[in-house]
């Protein structure tokens, strides 16, 4: 199995950048690695299952899980 680090805040982000890394940080660390992945390197599904060694299905179903759980988050 590949190890991997959880994402770090990257520096110089703007306020709505921040506010989105802030609401990233509480999120589990499968789902936030998952969506650091996706949305902030550009990987898909299948890449980042083979990154994380985890199955495709699984990755999906942590972004669609993180996705909720950061609308959530920014909508109160």
């Amino acid at each position: 199995m590949m190890q991997h680090h959880a994402p770090t805040r990257p520096p110089d982000l703007t306020p709505e950048a921040e506010s989105l890394w802030d609401v990233l940080e509480h999120l589990p660390e499968h789902q936030r690695i998952a969506v650091v992945l996706r949305y902030y390197c550009g990987y898909r599904a299948s890449e980042i299952s083979k990154i994380i060694d985890t199955p495709a299905a699984t990755v999906r179903s942590h972004l669609r899980r993180a996705l909720g759980a950061m609308r959530k988050e920014l909508s109160s």
